[in-house]
C-alpha cells in the first residue's frame, strides 16, 4: 500500500499530460509498472525489491513512463542496461539510477540482481528538499548525472538503511509514514555520501547556497514548463529560450543565472538550456508522430534547417536518420507479463521493412504533393528534381544551370539521408529537348566522374515535361 497516496478526482491526466500535448508521447503510462495509471497522485511513496516485478517479467522492464512519479533504482549486486528518453547506458552495482517523472525508460537486469526500486510523487520529494539544503543538492546531482556509482563502505551502510525503509514501509503502523519519510531523507544523503567526492572547490556548501539553489530551481521549472507546453503543443514558445529572456522573467541577471547553474550542475545556463532542448527534441522524435518541421517550430526555431544543424551537432546525425535508426525498433512486445503484474502489453511491431520519409528543409520545395525521397530498407528512392534554384525559380532556357541545380538537390538529399552521390545505383534523366543530350553527358561527368567503372546505371528519355520552362528532370535510387 502506497504511503499517503491521494488522487485528484478532477482528471485522469496530470497538468503536463492534459489536452493534445499529453497525447504527443505514444508510450504506455503506468502507475507502478504494469498497473494502469488513472489519476494524478500526491504524497505518494512506494518501495519494493527488484524481485517483485522483475521475476514475473523475466528481468525485463519494458518501455514506459510514470507521469507523476520519480524513481530511484538502487542496485547492490548485479547490474542492468537501461534507457532514458532513447539514450542507453549500462550500470553495475553498487549504484543508483534516478529516473525523473515522465521520463520514457526501460530496464534489462542481470538475473538475480539485488536491489530496490523506490517511487515517489514530486511533491513528496519536494517536501524533503524544503527542509534540508543538503538533500536539495543531492537531488540536483542525481537529476544531472542520472547514474552514480556507490563506494564499498557507503554502499553497505546504504543497503542496511534501504532494507530498514522497506521493513518500516511494509509494516506501516503507528508513526510509520513519518519514519519512512525521515529514513528516505537519510537515504538520499547516504547516496550522495557514497558517491565519489566532488572536485576541489566544489564542496557541498558551495553547491547548495540558498540563493543559488532557489534561483536554479525557478529557472529549471520555467525552462521545463516552456519546453513541455511549446514542444508538445506544436506552438512556438511565448518567450525566446535565451538566457537574457529567462533572466528577465526571473528578475535576475544573466551572470547570476550562469553562476546558479554552475553551482548546481557544473555547466553554464546556455548549456543547461541546450541540454533540456536536446532532451525534449529527442523525446518528440522517438515517441511522437510530429514531423521534423512541427518539432522545430514548436521548440522555437525560425526554420527547420536551424534545428537540424543543432541536433546534428549534438547527436552526430540528422533528426530524420536518428528517428529511423532509434525510434523504429521501439515498438516491441516487451510489456508486462503475467505473474501478479497486470497491465496491457505493448502492441507487437509488424514484420515489414522500415519506411522513412526524407525531406531536407534546406532545399526549395514545390507545391507538388511529394517528398524529397523515401527510404525503404536499405534503398533510398529520390523524387524527380527539375532545375529549381534556391528561390524555387527556374533559370529560363539555361539547360546547364538547370541540370547542375537538379544534381545538387539530389546530392543534398542523399547527404541529408546519410548517404552520398557515390552510392547511387540508378539514375533516370528526362530531357525536354534531344539536342541537350551531349551537354547533359558533359555536366553529368562533373558529378559522377569520367571513370566508367564508377558510373551508376542510367536511363535517358526524351519526354514532355509538366512545365514549359522545365528542360529536364532527374531522379535516382541509391543505397542508404
Amino acid at each position: 500500500m502506497a504511503v499517503g497516496a491521494t488522487t485528484d478526482p478532477r482528471s485522469a491526466e496530470s497538468p503536463r499530460e492534459r489536452g493534445a500535448s499529453g497525447r504527443a508521447l505514444e508510450v504506455p503510462a503506468y502507475y507502478l509498472y504494469g498497473e494502469d495509471w488513472t489519476a494524478e497522485s500526491f504524497g505518494f511513496f512506494h518501495i519494493e525489491s527488484f524481485a517483485v516485478r522483475n521475476i514475473p517479467n523475466n528481468w525485463r522492464i519494458g518501455l514506459h513512463r510514470h507521469p507523476d512519479f520519480h524513481q530511484f533504482s538502487i542496485t547492490f549486486s548485479g547490474g542492468c542496461a537501461f534507457e532514458h528518453d532513447g539514450l542507453g547506458r549500462a550500470a553495475t552495482g553498487p549504484c543508483c539510477i534516478f529516473t525523473p517523472a515522465n521520463t520514457v525508460h526501460r530496464f534489462t537486469y542481470e538475473p538475480d540482481s539485488v536491489g530496490y526500486v523506490i517511487s515517489m510523487s514530486p511533491d513528496y520529494l519536494a517536501g524533503l528538499t524544503l527542509e534540508d539544503r543538503s538533500i536539495k543538492a543531492a537531488i540536483l546531482r542525481l537529476t544531472t548525472e542520472r547514474l552514480v556509482t556507490l563506494n564499498g563502505d557507503g554502499a553497505e551502510h546504504l543497503r542496511k538503511l534501504v532494507a530498514l525503509i522497506a521493513e518500516t514501509f511494509a509494516h506501516g503502523r503507528g508513526n510509520g509514514r513519518e519514519m519512512v519519510r525521515h529514513l528516505f531523507g537519510a537515504c538520499i544523503l547516504g547516496i550522495d555520501a557514497a558517491t565519489a567526492p566532488a572536485s576541489p572547490g566544489m564542496d557541498q556548501e558551495s553547491r547548495s547556497t540558498a540563493n543559488a539553489a532557489e534561483l536554479f530551481d525557478r529557472f529549471r521549472e520555467c525552462l521545463e514548463t516552456d519546453l513541455e507546453s511549446a514542444g508538445r503543443s506544436g506552438n512556438p514558445p511565448d518567450a525566446p529560450l535565451t538566457i537574457d529572456s529567462f533572466a528577465s522573467r526571473l528578475s535576475t541577471t544573466p551572470y547570476a543565472l550562469n553562476a546558479a547553474c554552475r553551482r548546481a550542475l557544473g555547466r553554464s545556463a546556455k548549456e543547461t538550456v541546450q541540454t533540456a532542448l536536446l532532451g525534449q527534441a529527442t523525446r518528440l522524435l522517438l515517441y511522437s508522430k510530429r514531423s521534423i518541421k512541427e518539432i522545430a517550430y514548436g521548440l522555437g526555431y525560425s526554420h527547420p534547417s536551424h534545428f537540424v544543424r543543432f541536433f546534428k551537432h549534438h547527436r552526430g546525425t540528422t533528426p530524420e536518420i536518428f528517428r529511423q535508426q532509434v525510434a523504429e525498433p521501439r515498438c516491441s512486445s516487451d510489456g508486462p507479463t503475467s505473474g501478479g503484474v497486470a497491465g496491457p502489453p505493448l502492441q507487437k511491431q509488424e514484420t515489414r521493412m522500415a519506411r522513412t520519409i526524407i525531406n531536407n528543409p534546406a532545399l526549395p520545395r514545390s507545391k507538388s504533393p511529394h517528398s524529397n525521397a523515401v527510404k525503404v530498407g536499405n534503398l533510398i528512392f529520390v523524387s524527380g528534381f527539375p532545375g529549381y534554384d534556391e528561390n524555387v525559380k527556374i533559370p529560363q532556357g539555361d539547360f546547364a544551370q538547370q541540370m547542375r541545380h537538379a544534381l545538387q538537390h539530389i546530392k543534398a538529399t542523399l547527404e541529408y539521408a546519410g548517404s552520398s552521390i557515390d552510392k547511387i545505383a540508378k539514375v533516370n534523366v528526362y530531357l525536354d529537348r534531344r539536342a541537350d543530350f551531349d551537354e547533359m553527358n558533359e555536366i553529368y561527368k562533373e558529378f559522377f566522374g569520367s571513370d566508367q567503372s564508377g558510373w551508376p546505371a542510367r536511363t535517358t528519355v526524351e519526354a514532355r515535361l509538366p512545365r514549359k520552362d522545365f528542360l529536364l528532370e532527374i531522379d535516382c535510387v541509391a543505397e542508404a
